[in-house]
């Protein structure tokens, strides 16, 4: 394909994918526009339906609130039967009538179920006991189910006789409680009507507002057939819910989980896109805990539009960004591609003449200038790729006596570990003649330890380009040597085999001069045996251990007797070899995973692993063992002096023993609890030994 073709696709290429780019980006700014617009306008309709239902609402059951907490109401529920007391509670509930918005107040009483009741015209003075509720009559269930619900206060929405006409009431149920019991429930109510008129009947344009309780019942609509009334004595399926506006599941599949989020505290507020009778709507949902009710609010999505589709500026946009395009391909074809397609000829030419001769000038300004440069170039090549075969020759041989001259052993090698490469000369520290290695895997050449060490090197050498610190031994005629092994990946060209390059450096004397600072610092050095340092650490892996496995671990600690008066009568001398025969007799009577440490001066403490789950017969175990232990150390020692003067000297050790599991202690208690066993074992007579639990 040629350049000029290329250019072509490329112009429409971007024609198309930037009015693609355009025309998407128009549609989301536009939908993202609107979107924000519609969101802010339902949230702000929320709040304002929301606090324009909710402060009348919370006015009066903050006043029905106040009237369940007066000392002569509870009075009354408590001793009705009392004239004195029971006027005295009528008479405040008429003081609260006239502060009642409705003037309206009701009362039922538990011990009675005695229903007292005024109206806004006084109709009942002197008569406010109405009659007496049943659990019989489905009238008078909102009172037992307002009861059994055990909230402090509950609305409640029902029909209502006045007179020959039934009036829709909204009733605020307050709960009478006397010493945490509930003992009655007070309140009022508010003529739906008139309600309605001042809440959610309001007319908007587009908008539509009503109120749900927790089980999306429908507690206040501005058409009142669709209120389901006394919902609290209702059972689930009988109550007329939101479904009933709005018939596509998904719809109510997202309101569920809106009202979930808003319960839980996760948002303030929700806006959902849902179908309303028909026609797409914006649905805003708030949450008010004071009620256990959500505000819904339903705002035509047409409102919600800030900006209409523009079709007419993509299309003019498309007609001048296309007619731009068109004028830079007859620039570039005219500049650029005509000039290049002859210098290309050019180029050619100079390609099957070996740089015989140089390409004509061609083309005008940089095109003209390109050409020149090009034959610079030409020339430049010729010269130069001499000069770099004469540099890579002096530089190898440079490089192959920088490797001959390296202390450390190198060679190349494949990723299967096999030897590719090694310095013919180096000898030191070579078992085996180096040109005899190439062509072997280290498998053959290396011990299995440390020829799967140097295979896990290549294999990360692989993977990350580099490998260093790992280290191996190797047992040689002439002693144990150690080496540490530093491999990085070589570059190859494509298709080759992966190829490394390795160093392998002797640290014996590093490693030897480590492990001398280690045996001063965790071996005692008369003994050989653990210090004091170590054993700590032993003895915090042991209460690990027991505390991961479940099973009993013991710790000795022992004292020598008589050891005193022998270094007093035959010097310390005598006294050092005394320490190291106990050290030997002690190891000779443990296992290999226990401890025997040097605790200091003439103590000894041994920590007893793993010895079983149950503590019984953890306990007789230990206690074998420290007998075991005492009657090595009552045998006679005979002790020789380098001058060749030998004592036969006879000792004993008191031992004291505590059990451990892992329990919360720290380990210097556990060493105390221990010494205390010791001295017990002392004071009962030595040689012997003592449990302390």
């Amino acid at each position: 394909m040629s350049l000029k073709t290329k250019f072509s696709l490329l112009l429409v290429a971007i024609f198309v994918l930037f009015m693609g780019a355009f025309w998407g980006f128009t549609q989301y700014w536009v939908a993202g526009i609107n979107n924000d617009w519609a969101t802010r306008l339902t949230e702000k309709q929320v709040l304002f339906d929301k606090h324009r239902t909710l402060h009348p609402l919370l006015r009066e059951i903050a006043l029905a609130k106040q009237m369940a907490a007066e000392p002569a109401l509870l009075d009354m529920a408590l001793h009705e039967s009392d004239p004195a007391v029971r006027q005295r509670g009528i008479a405040l509930m008429e003081s609260y009538r006239n502060k009642f918005s409705s003037h309206l107040y009701s009362a039922v009483f538990s011990q009675t179920q005695h229903y007292y009741l005024n109206d806004e015209k006084n109709a009942f003075a002197g008569a406010q006991l109405r009659y007496t509720l049943s659990p019989k009559n489905p009238v008078d269930a909102w009172f037992y189910a307002t009861l059994a619900s055990g909230n402090d206060y509950a609305l409640n929405v029902s029909m209502e006789n006045h007179g020959a006409t039934k009036v829709a009431q909204v009733w605020i149920n307050v709960l009478l409680k006397h010493e945490g019991k509930a003992v009655g429930i007070v309140g009022t109510g508010l003529a739906l009507d008139e309600f309605l008129l001042d809440s959610v009947a309001m007319e908007q344009a587009g908008v539509t507002n009503l109120f749900v309780d927790s089980n999306l019942a429908i507690q206040l609509n501005r058409d009142s057939k669709m209120i389901d009334l006394a919902s609290i004595a209702k059972p689930d399926a009988q109550r007329l819910k939101v479904n009933a506006l709005f018939t596509q599941e998904t719809d109510m599949a997202s309101l569920r989980a809106a009202t979930q989020r808003l319960i839980k505290g996760e948002s303030s507020n929700e806006m959902l896109r849902v179908s309303y009778r028909g026609k797409p709507h914006l649905l805003g949902v708030a949450y008010i805990p004071a009620l256990d009710w959500f505000d819904l609010t339903l705002i035509d999505a047409q409102q919600g539009v800030l900006f209409a589709k523009l079709w007419w500026v993509a299309g003019l946009f498309g007609v001048l960004f296309l007619s731009v395009l068109a004028l830079v391909a007859w620039m570039l074809h005219r500049w650029l591609l005509n000039p290049m397609a002859i210098l290309k000829n050019a180029m050619h030419e100079l390609e099957l003449n070996h740089y015989t001769s140089l390409p004509p000038l061609v083309g005008s300004a940089e095109i003209k200038s390109l050409s020149q440069q090009f034959n610079v170039m030409a020339e430049h090549i010729r010269t130069h790729q001499q000069e770099l075969e004469n540099k890579v020759q002096e530089r190898t041989s440079l490089l192959t006596a920088t490797l001959e001259s390296l202390p450390d052993l190198w060679f190349e090698l494949s990723l299967d570990g096999g030897y590719r490469q090694m310095p013919a000369t180096y000898k030191h520290g070579m078992a085996v003649d180096p040109t005899l290695m190439v062509g072997k895997s280290v498998a053959e050449v290396l011990p299995a330890g440390a020829a799967k060490i140097v295979l896990s090197g290549l294999a990360e050498a692989h993977l990350t380009g580099r490998s260093t610190g790992k280290q191996f031994y190797l047992d040689l005629s002439d002693g144990r040597f150690w080496f540490e092994l530093s491999i990085a990946r070589k570059q190859v060209l494509a298709g080759q085999e992966p190829r490394f390059i390795a160093l392998s450096r002797d640290i014996t004397e590093r490693k030897n001069a480590e492990e001398k600072i280690r045996q001063l610092a965790f071996y005692d050095a008369l003994t050989g045996v653990p210090n004091r340092r170590l054993l700590d650490e032993r003895l915090g892996y042991a209460m690990l251990e027991g505390k991961r496995s479940g099973h009993y671990g013991a710790l000795m600690f022992l004292d020598l007797d008589k050891f005193k008066p022998l270094n007093d009568l035959h010097g310390h001398e005598m006294g050092d070899l005394m320490l190291i025969e106990v050290a030997r007799r002690l190891q000779s009577c443990v296992r290999e995973v226990d401890t025997v440490a040097r605790f200091g001066g003439d103590e000894f403490v041994v920590v007893l692993g793993a010895l079983s789950g149950d503590m019984a017969q953890s306990e007789t175990d230990a206690g074998s063992i420290a007998e075991k232990i005492r009657s090595a150390l009552a045998e006679p020692y005979f002790l020789q002096a380098q001058q060749g003067a030998e004592v036969v000297h006879h000792s004993a050790g008191s031992i004291g023993v505590t059990l451990f599991q892992g329990q919360i202690i720290k380990a210097d208690d556990l060493l105390k609890r221990a010494d205390m066993a010791m001295y017990q074992a002392k004071q009962a007579g030595r040689n012997r030994v003592c449990f302390q639990r």
